[in-house]
């Protein structure tokens, strides 16, 4: 087994265009059940208690209603399963200029240079109002529009593997947004567009002598303006390229 965080000696993960390996990521299928069984148990805590009490009582629409819930999370728990025994195990061969995702016999390529998308996100299961455990990892969507997923859910070492993908696609995404914005032209995140005078999203606009800060805090990302108000809030998920939009926000962000 290869040892996580460290460069891989063959194993099928060399490939011609992608550099020099850098590190290897093993699966964790022990993770992933993990994970799948503790959404079972969320999804019996909702469907336990109406069933209970329509079977108590004589309550046909309860009976109905947690029947069937527990009938999908049934469903969910033993197709999550047969799914991890089948599609064999996850590993990442991270290099200097991209990575491979292998899943199984079955290997897909990112070179950073080709990442039209990068989405980072964290998930956290909650029961009885603990967090118990969660998912975190990233997406990379290619130019062609195939996505490549990478969580924590199959593989170990995500924590360190997400923030050295971070780093080197916006390396690789830096530049040419740079020249595009000074070109006159505008960079989309999403429905947040940035060009040479500011922000826009939803037809307004922040000018960059209006900008105040930019923070991220609890899977959010604020945008505030010079008087402390508040420009946008959108969900980290749903923000595209986000560690490319710090990088160039940070260009005009008050020192």
């Amino acid at each position: 087994m290869t040892s996580q965080g460290t460069p891989e000696q063959g194993g099928g993960f060399a490939s011609d265009g992608l550099g020099s390996p850098v590190a290897a990521f093993d699966g964790s299928k022990s993770g992933a059940s993990r994970n799948t069984l503790l959404g079972a148990g969320a999804g019996a805590l909702v469907t336990v208690p109406p069933l209970t009490v329509g079977l108590t009582g004589g309550v046909p629409p309860l009976i109905l209603l947690g029947g069937i819930g527990a009938a999908l999370t049934a469903l969910f728990t033993v197709r999550s399963l047969l799914r991890l025994r089948s599609e064999g195990a996850h590993r990442v061969g991270l290099h200097e200029r991209g990575l491979i995702h292998h899943v199984g016999d079955r290997a897909e390529q990112v070179l950073w240079t080709d990442v039209h998308e990068l989405t980072v996100f964290g998930q956290t299961i909650v029961l009885n109002g603990a967090a118990v455990g969660g998912v975190s990892g990233c997406y990379l969507q290619r130019s062609d529009g195939h996505k490549v997923i990478l969580t924590s859910h199959h593989l170990a070492g995500v924590e360190r593997l997400v923030p050295q993908v971070v780093t080197a696609v916006t390396e690789a995404q830096f530049p040419p947004a740079l020249d595009r914005i000074r070109g006159g032209g505008q960079v989309a995140f999403g429905d947040v567009h940035m060009d040479e005078e500011g922000l826009v999203s939803s037809g307004r606009r922040l000018v960059w002598s209006h900008l105040g800060s930019v923070d991220v805090e609890q899977g959010k990302v604020t945008v505030r303006d010079g008087a402390g108000g508040r420009w946008l809030r959108k969900d980290v998920i749903l923000f595209p390229n986000l560690p490319l939009f710090l990088t160039l926000v940070g260009l005009h962000t008050p020192r």
